[in-house]
């Protein structure tokens, strides 16, 4: 028989199979370092003194210095087997919910270095523990309750169990019973004052599901969901102080939302709104029968857990590490400090200097990793910035293109504290910034090109605007030309020798939507995609020597790409893993290599010492990846075959990409020919190698009908008819 336990432990190791499958560290590319959005799934978080310990389901506890609340610092961690979620501190250990893995005993005598010394395995998976004197209480999910003897903590020991009737999820001890929340069935009285009999001596059944638990003097405060009102949950107040007899004294109605977490101290109670609200909520309990609210604050992320220390709450969140509020004037509530990076949502955008790596977060924003050690990167800092979506640097300043919010200003003199410093609102949301001199160029969705004075930078102000036809979502800069992906206008070039008259010069319009851009010298290499029945997507080279009127000389179909970096003579095609090409010639790319990431990539750079830095969905990782692009010089074995490819795309308007094999050095002559037999076009007429080759066909100035396309190569002639369409 298969229990829940089993099936779990065996998901989650498919899991962690399919994710370690999934990175590549081939005989040329290696993974040197990583930093890890390890602070993305906090769940419970204790106080005691000048530390705060933390469980995070990915890693396990953290452990925080938090002297200066304004500034609270890692110290020290240690993993855990399972899912960390809830815990128990007691004298110099923490005792972790570990879910299937049971209960986890830590040393914590040495903040800076703690581990493991024991466990306690139960049959179901624990998902909160309590401590009082020499047991362990463990809420062990459809197991009941689960009493441990931790008085020899590196052998903890079962000695007792209850059989809940519901799903037990939480637990809370004081005195001598336990109160344990079961779910579906209401909240659990169990008297332990003999650990090895525990009885159960009350049940107060709840209208509504129970999620948690906090107890203050005699009462108890339960958070409920409504069963009249699904999308509301209430918060319960139970009066104990006769356990045998629990009663209902009040019952505080929530608004729409989940309400599901708090906690209790003095005359106060402290709740998380989730959902639509993710607010921290205080309520007065002075009078238990009559609670009234004091007021509520946004918190920016979906918050988790949360505990109060003295005069401050802090806050565990599911992807935004934790928060700590100062709570001394309860009606006037503030936020002081934070721990956790920003990108652990997903690492939009990488910039790299010499010492440091700068990182945009979608959903949170910026933040600093020291890279002098590549492969021991570290986090020095952050900045909290909703909607981040890219950053450029300049001097002692980071600009960030934030969205609705514009553009944000960070220091970044001190990499340990980044500080926003001023802002500049935009007209529409801001897609991409870059940098020249004193000016920010900036794309938006109101479908303009936009120019912010940042010569001041605390006090940035826009004073150009160039509209386009189409919104643009990425951005180069080459000496007086702006490059934008402009979406279904393709390529726009502006020139901004004249920031403050910034004006668009030329244009290029692939086959679909134009993507992203990046420029080197003569080129501009563009991905695109085209949608509807047949959808495809490309890789593209243009000449832009003349900016006025961009060329197109290489066209792709067969490589797709989302973004494209480029380094020296490689391009780096970002798309479910990284596709490396020499352009050394641009005309004709050609793939030297490839890794696979763990996940996928949303950005990357690279350095003149061979490193390739990869924002891959929640993780921050350095490749080395000399041996890659050293190969560049290795020659190809040519084809086995004489033979020529489709035209793409074919039927074609105005231009087509036309692709063949050599397998000898051989004279080529490939001819485009109209229907009376008339040469139209010559394309190649010339000695060539043995090898691929490619050539565009710019047909502009013929009209629509069939064409046939003729291949010599010393004896060997094809032929192949295409479409032009106008």
């Amino acid at each position: 028989m298969i229990t829940n336990k089993m099936m779990y432990v065996l998901l989650t190791s498919l899991i962690l199979l399919a994710n370690s499958a999934g990175a590549q560290d081939g005989s040329r590319v290696k993974l040197i370092g990583e930093l890890y959005a390890d602070w993305r799934q906090t769940n419970d978080v204790v106080v005691v003194e000048n530390y705060a310990y933390v469980t995070d389901g990915t890693t396990g506890l953290k452990i925080v210095d938090i002297t200066d609340p304004k500034t609270p610092t890692e110290v020290g961690r240690c993993n855990t087997p399972g899912y960390a979620l809830r815990l128990s501190v007691s004298g110099k250990y923490a005792f972790i919910a570990d879910s299937t893995e049971g209960i986890r005993v830590i040393d914590i005598s040495n903040p800076a270095k703690p581990y493991e010394i024991g466990f306690g395995d139960t049959p179901g998976n624990a998902l909160s523990v309590a401590t009082l004197g020499n047991y362990a209480y463990v809420a062990d999910d459809i197991e009941g309750l689960r009493i441990i003897d931790i008085s020899t903590p590196n052998n903890p020991v079962e000695v007792g169990s209850f059989s809940t009737i519901g799903r037990a999820s939480k637990v809370v001890v004081s005195g001598n019973y336990t109160y344990i929340t079961e779910r579906d069935s209401g909240i659990q009285i169990v008297d332990v004052s003999n650990p090895s009999q525990p009885v159960g001596v009350g049940l107060l059944p709840t209208i509504g599901r129970c999620y948690d638990l906090a107890i203050w003097g005699d009462y108890a405060y339960v958070t409920v969901q409504d069963t009249v009102r699904p999308s509301h949950y209430d918060l319960f107040v139970v009066n104990i102080s006769n356990p045998l007899q629990p009663s209902l004294t009040s019952i505080w109605r929530g608004d729409y939302g989940s309400l599901f977490h708090l906690t209790v101290q003095d005359s106060f109670a402290y709740l998380l709104y989730e959902s639509n609200h993710d607010e921290l909520l205080i309520l007065d309990t002075s009078n238990p029968a009559i609670l009234v609210k004091i007021g509520s604050w946004n918190l920016g992320s979906i918050p988790r857990n949360l505990t109060v220390a003295g005069t401050y709450a802090f806050i565990t969140f599911y992807s935004v590490g934790m928060q700590i509020w100062d709570i001394s004037v309860p009606n006037n509530t503030t936020k002081i400090g934070v721990i956790g990076a920003p990108y652990r949502d997903n690492m939009w955008d990488i910039t790299i200097s010499e010492k440091y790596a700068y990182l945009i977060g979608f959903c949170h924003g910026f933040s600093i990793a020291d890279i002098t050690d590549p492969t021991a990167p570290f986090e020095t800092g952050f900045c909290s910035i909703p909607g981040a979506r890219s950053a450029a640097l300049s001097g002692n300043y980071a600009f960030v293109a934030a969205g609705d919010e514009g553009i944000k200003v960070i220091n970044i003199a001190n990499p340990y504290q980044p500080l926003e410093v001023g802002s500049c609102q935009m007209a529409g949301s801001v897609t991409d910034v870059a940098v020249s001199a004193n000016f920010d160029f900036v794309t938006t969705y109101d479908s303009s090109f936009q120019v912010v004075d940042i010569s001041s930078p605390e006090n940035p102000f826009r004073v150009a605007t160039c509209k386009l036809g189409a919104n643009a979502e990425a951005m180069a800069l080459q000496g007086k030309y702006a490059y934008l992906a402009a979406g279904s206008e393709g390529l726009r070039i502006i020139d901004i020798s004249n920031p403050v008259a910034s004006y668009e010069v030329g244009f290029y319009k692939p086959l679909g939507y134009c993507q992203h851009v990046a420029v080197s010298e003569k080129y501009a290499f563009l991905s695109w995609r085209t949608e509807g029945v047949m959808e495809h997507s490309g890789f593209s080279t243009v000449d832009i020597s003349n900016p006025i009127e961009p060329r197109l000389v290489c066209l792709d179909p067969s490589v797709r790409t989302d973004k494209i970096i480029i380094s020296d003579n490689f391009a780096y095609l970002l798309s479910g893993g990284i596709r490396v090409l020499d352009i050394s010639n641009p005309a004709q790319p050609r793939k030297v290599g490839g890794l696979k990431t763990r996940w996928w990539p949303y950005d990357a750079a690279v350095t003149a010492g061979g490193l390739l830095y990869v924002g891959e969905s929640y993780y921050f990782d350095i490749y080395d990846i000399s041996g890659l692009t050293a190969v560049r010089e290795m020659s190809p074995l040519p084809p086995s075959s004489f033979s020529l490819s489709p035209a793409f795309p074919n039927p074609f308007n105005a231009f087509t990409q036309i692709s063949y094999q050599l397998p000898q050095l051989s004279p080529v002559s490939l001819t485009a020919y109209d229907p009376s037999g008339r040469v139209v076009a010559t394309l190649v007429n010339e000695v060539q190698t043995a090898g691929e080759h490619s050539v565009g066909w710019s047909a502009e100035g013929l009209g629509s009908g069939v064409y046939l396309l003729k291949l010599t190569a010393g004896e060997r002639v094809m032929i192949q008819k295409t479409v032009l369409l106008k």
